[in-house]
């Protein structure tokens, strides 16, 4: 979150971010909400958490908080994620001449956690811009990064870009760090508007904008001039040295660029003669092109450091004090390290001993060879070592005490390590290729770059003869003359002043949206102009840019991404305006989870939506149809359910992929269609396709051909894709709806299985039932597979939102103590009373039945039937009504209310979705001693209730029969302190709507107990002979009396007959046999704390309680006329504040606040054991 010191709720909201628990890091933040810092970064990532957690108007204050602090990329970022109109550029043109992009800094930064060759140079630059070393020519000049799919520019504060410069000089390396300093740069950016005149360089990789000439064009019409800085063309030149990705990306980047270039500056003169000859071959206007040689000096800035710091790197320890050979670049193919492995392994072989070999560079491309021979030859014994991630500090250490460098590079656009060997005096063997003569000159000792035994002899030449490399150390102190950085930025910006002056360079090109011809499958991707060049590919590549109108980021190998929400594509046809054509679009996802929803249409066309949760799934096929437009074009339109979310440490939102287009005509889709449904049958289970089926199989062919094979495989949710894409050409095929049904089941996907089965028994599968029967027995649905055998499960409902559900699970279940069960049935009958009067049609009646993950929607009558008075007659209900279940999905703005946690061991998973998705949350928490006090509760139950409440969190707030002054502690000991609770109106025993039959009372006279706490049984032990007998209305103990009371009988038998009624439930429990007591006029004992008007005693003082009930035998208090009417309230009103109860908010709590502490968990209480002991009783 920023330099800024964070607030410990802020902290303890960044830990559950981290979990991706969204929304208890957005509760978190928003109960800290006084104390948000004036911190651009942390307010952002308060905006997004709350964003993730559905959470719009917190989200929406956050991201209002973040733009007061002024206009910035962040905040124009979060807005688009919340859907909202993004910042307008300033309606002022900067004063700034001279624009340095520096995007390609920023993310290699970020990617790595440090930098390389191209960084360093930038870095160079960029320093003495900062500090005006650079001389007059650096006013007006501004560090930029642009935003492609608007064609904006982003101002990095001067501030910003110090810090990352000094991080980057500094003794260490933090990739933590890095980043961090990256993201505040990128979130603290400010908009520019360009003023027409001034120039735009790319300063880093130019490549970053291969797929994006939409963005030239734009700068282009601002009147802007561009420039690059050319630092060498080997992925043209010399493409054996680049991977196929790096040249597709460099090729088309180059010939969409070489449009729009004005001008070009090169660190050296080979680069700049390369350059021109490539501009030249590719049949472009030629380019101004001049060289700017290098620095040789090393590091950005001298860093001080303490005396006592050692910078000697750790992992080289080993090599401190020993001779040692360095090597200072990426490792790579075209820097040759191989040739220096076999040099060595040579000098090693003919019985010499070379020193250690130092490497330090980051394994980049085609050096698996090299990595191989390293690992199969422990690195030649120990005798070669690599590292990478050295600060300046540690690399400069290096340079110091090496006895020589080496660089056998086949190409380089200038060899930046060359110049900082000299720069410390360290001769160097390099290979006379390229720009490297041209950093050195005869200082540096050259030796062929394909010649092992032409480098055995020059390494061995100055090993063995130290005069020679001590004459060579002299020589480079006596003629080296290094060049600073202050001095290239000078030259730099001299130049860049000079041909910002000349006239435009002007090329004529043409851009028009993309052509899609008739039934031609057409490429998304950057292979359109990723060739040596050429009008036509080029061409195409201006057209697709013109043709992805909105929404994308730039097009990359083999596809382009969609970003946010909304897209828009248009293409011309073939067809003549008005008719009806189809586009058929093969999509792609991430390679991670990233499910969502699609819809996609052609302007005047029907919708399409798809879903979209298959990770890494290529060539997914949805087909939209519409009219041609009047001017011949085709619009397309796409829209995603929800924004999409960055995955590790991409920053790019990515979801969905555009790969191919096909255009069709309207009658040729049909008909295509049609002939694509006469595929031929699929092969059996094992049996290998004859040599060339797949060539005689339709496209609706090959897709369930290849379904087959990934089912036989036991790829399943590879099959269930293809399965799905083939039958978006063949629906009515009701087999192979069967068979993407059982891949859906095998993949975990139990209800889009459901709805496959579905499909296919009303398309007559006799099959589908039994696999339904089968989905269900494997997910462990076995009473749901009993009642499937004889009717089509319902297939799962989506909410629109708003919508009230009562999971009403914990009426099915018999455990629990009496007073609990008591209350949840009181209440729904109340609930039945109310909806009898006043029917609300936003309700649902929910269950979350146990094993299962899934929330089930009931029929409507299904309330009534479930507040019977009976167990069995309500378990009975159930099973009447499983049948005409559905799955249930919640959606943003609905309202969860959980009649209880009950006893499960695991809590059902679609609490925490429905939270996930935006809903509210409240658990109704009728046994809360089982969490505020667990060492005086069964362990199941203890276990069950810290499950629910533990993270992640499943609920927003908590809903009590009766306060607990223990309540905030507890919460507060399991890390929970933000989870606010209420109270419900203490409810009146009275009697039931519908009671139940009761069992006989016992004769004579007792004292009737809810049932036996530890206090009760130590008191009575204590009378002796004195106590009474005890009736308990559940439980058993020895010398008592077990009613084993149903819930919904009447206690009147039982208080008519009782001497002395005594309550154990205690401080948030609802006090049945309190109120039933005091309704009946009979004495009744309760702990302390309890929300009624009571005779209480201390559980802790079980003397004390023995004195109490015998006094209260022999005299009995008179109870409180009236105390029912006036404490309590009917179960009806109870029903009433339960569907008008929503989770309170956090309280907002200041900037010096701190959250509870971590409690240690509750023990047996001293108190307690003293009073046994006080007492006399057991030791």
């Amino acid at each position: 979150m920023g330099p800024e010191r964070r607030s410990a709720w802020l902290r303890r909201a960044a830990a559950a971010a981290e979990k991706r628990d969204w929304p208890e890091a957005a509760r978190l933040a928003w109960a800290a909400r006084l104390a948000w810092p004036s911190d651009l970064p942390a307010l952002l990532d308060i905006a997004c958490w709350c964003r993730m957690a559905r959470r719009a108007d917190w989200a929406g204050t956050a991201l209002e908080a973040a733009m007061a602090l002024g206009p910035s990329h962040g905040a124009h970022e979060e807005a688009g994620a919340q859907d909202l109109p993004g910042l307008p550029e300033p309606d002022a043109a900067s004063d700034a001449s001279l624009l340095l992009d520096v995007q390609d800094l920023l993310q290699f930064l970020y990617d790595h956690g440090s930098v390389s060759g191209i960084q360093r140079v930038q870095l160079g630059i960029l320093a003495a811009v900062l500090d005006g070393s650079a001389g007059p020519g650096s006013e007006g000049a501004l560090a930029v990064f642009p935003q492609l799919n608007d064609s904006r520019l982003w101002a990095v504060r001067h501030d910003d870009l110090a810090a990352i410069i000094d991080f980057c000089a500094g003794t260490k390396l933090d990739p933590a760090q890095a980043r961090e300093l990256v993201q505040r740069a990128r979130m603290r950016a400010e908009p520019l508007r360009p003023a027409p005149g001034a120039a735009l360089v790319v300063l880093g990789a130019f490549w970053f904008f291969a797929g994006a000439p939409g963005f030239y064009m734009a700068m282009r019409a601002r009147g802007l001039r561009l420039g690059v800085l050319i630092y060498d063309t080997f992925p043209a030149t010399h493409p054996e040295y680049a991977t196929s990705d790096t040249s597709l990306y460099f090729n088309q980047a180059l010939n969409e660029a070489l449009f729009f270039w004005d001008f070009a500056l090169a660190i050296s003169e080979y680069s700049a003669q390369s350059f021109r000859q490539l501009v030249a071959a590719r049949g472009y206007p030629p380019i101004e092109t001049v060289a700017i040689p290098l620095a040789h000096s090393f590091g950005l800035k001298p860093v001080e450091t303490p005396a006592w710091l050692d910078t000697w790197p750790a992992p080289l320890l080993d090599v401190k004090g020993r001779e040692f050979v360095l090597s200072v670049s990426t490792i790579e193919v075209r820097k040759n390290h191989l040739l220096l492995f076999h040099a060595w392994k040579r000098m090693l072989e003919e019985g010499g001993d070379p020193p250690i070999l130092v490497l330090v560079g980051r394994p980049g491309w085609r050096v698996g060879d090299l990595m191989g021979q390293l690992e199969a030859t422990r690195n030649l014994d120990g005798r070669i070592m690599v590292v990478h991630g050295l600060s300046d500090v540690e690399l400069a250490s290096l340079y110091r005490a090496c006895l020589f460098t080496v660089m056998p590079s086949f190409v380089e656009g200038w060899g930046l390590a060359v110049g900082e060997s000299l720069s410390f005096g360290r001769p160097c063997i390099a290979s006379p290729t390229s720009a490297l003569p041209e950093v050195g000159g005869d200082l540096v000792t050259y030796a062929d770059a394909g010649s092992v035994p032409e480098w055995v002899g020059t390494l061995r030449h100055w090993l063995d003869d130290r005069a020679s490399l001590a004459a060579a150390e002299a020589r480079i102190a006596r003629e080296f003359v290094p060049r600073q950085w202050p001095g290239v930025a000078r030259h730099f910006l001299t130049e860049t002043r000079r041909l910002m002056a000349q006239p435009a360079r002007e090329v004529e090109f043409r851009a028009v949206p993309l052509l899609l011809p008739t039934g031609e499958r057409v490429a998304a991707g950057i292979s359109m102009a990723a060739g040596g060049g050429g009008a036509a590919a080029v061409s195409a590549a201006l057209s697709q840019a013109v043709s992805l109108q909105s929404g994308w980021y730039p097009a990359e190998a083999g596809c382009t991404w969609m970003r946010g929400r909304h897209a828009r594509f248009v293409a011309r046809s073939q067809e003549a305006p008005g008719s009806v054509v189809s586009l058929e679009l093969e999509l792609g996802t991430p390679p991670w989870p990233a499910p969502n929803g699609l819809t996609a249409r052609l302007a005047g066309g029907e919708p399409v939506w798809r879903r979209l949760d298959a990770e890494g799934a290529d060539g997914l096929l949805l087909r939209v149809t519409g009219p041609v437009a009047e001017d011949g074009t085709v619009l397309l339109l796409l829209r995603l359910d929800e924004p999409p979310e960055e995955h590790g440490r991409d920053k790019r939102r990515l979801c969905l992929a555009l790969r191919h287009i096909t255009l069709l005509p309207g009658d040729q889709a049909g008909a295509q269609a049609e002939r694509e449904a006469q595929v031929l049958p699929a092969l059996p289970q094992g049996r290998k396709p004859p040599r060339g089926i797949f060539a005689t199989l339709t496209r609706a062919g090959r897709l369930r051909r290849q379904a087959n094979l990934s089912r036989n495989a036991g790829k399943w949710p590879e099959a269930a894709a293809l399965y799905a894409d083939y039958l978006r050409l063949c629906p009515r095929d009701a087999g192979i709806q069967v068979q993407y049904g059982n891949a859906l089941s095998m993949a975990g996907e139990l209800l889009l299985a459901l709805e496959a089965y579905d499909r296919a028994e009303a398309l007559g599968d006799p099959f589908a039932r039994e696999m339904r029967v089968n989905a269900l027995r494997r997910a462990g649905r076995h009473h749901q597979a009993e009642l499937a055998r004889f009717g089509t499960a319902q297939a799962p409902r989506r909410s629109a939102g708003g919508r009230l559900l009562l999971d009403v699970t914990a009426l099915l279940e018999a455990r629990g103590n009496w007073a609990a069960r008591r209350w949840r049935l009181g209440l729904v009958q109340g609930l039945a009373g109310v909806l009898a009067a006043r029917p609300m049609p936003e309700l649902d009646i929910v269950l979350t039945p146990e094993g299962q993950d899934e929330i089930w929607l009931l029929p409507p009558e299904a309330l009534a039937g479930l507040a019977a008075p009976m167990l069995e007659q309500r378990l009975a209900v159930r099973d009447a009504l499983v049948a005409r279940s559905s799955p249930y999905l919640v959606a943003a703005g609905d309202r969860l209310l959980v009649l209880d946690a009950g006893t499960r061991a695991q809590p059902p998973r679609g609490w925490r979705q429905a939270r996930e998705a935006g809903a509210e949350t409240l658990l109704l928490l009728a046994e809360p001693m089982a969490f505020t006090r667990p060492h005086r509760v069964e362990a199941a139950k203890r276990e069950a209730i810290r499950a629910v409440l533990s993270e992640p969190a499943s609920f927003d707030g908590l809903l009590l029969p009766a306060p607990d002054p223990d309540l905030a502690a507890a919460l507060a000991r399991d890390g929970r302190g933000v989870l606010t609770a209420a109270c419900l109106p203490v409810v009146t025993l009275g009697r039931l709507p519908q009671e139940g039959e009761h069992p006989s009372p016992p004769e004579g006279g007792f004292l009737l107990a809810s049932r036996l706490s530890a206090p009760l049984a130590e008191a009575l032990a204590l009378l002796g002979p004195k106590a009474p007998p005890v009736a308990l209305l559940e439980g058993e103990y020895p010398g008592c009396i077990a009613l084993d009371w149903p819930e919904a009988a009447p206690l009147e038998p039982l208080l008519a007959r009782a001497l002395l009624a005594f309550s154990a439930e205690e401080a948030g429990q609802w006090p049945a046999l309190l109120v039933a007591a005091a309704e009946a006029g009979v004495p009744c004992l309760a702990p302390a704390g309890v929300a009624f008007p009571a005779t209480t005693f201390d559980p802790l003082e079980p003397v004390a309680l023995a004195r109490l009930i015998e006094a209260a035998l022999e005299n009995p208090p008179a109870p409180s006329p009236g105390a029912v009417a006036e404490a309590c309230a009917g179960w009806e009103a109870l029903a009433e504040a339960l569907l008008a109860a929503r989770p309170p908010l956090p309280e907002p709590i200041g900037a010096e606040a701190r959250p509870d502490p971590l409690l240690p968990r509750s023990g047996p209480e001293a108190g307690w054991i003293d009073a046994i002991r006080t007492s006399g009783g057991p030791a």
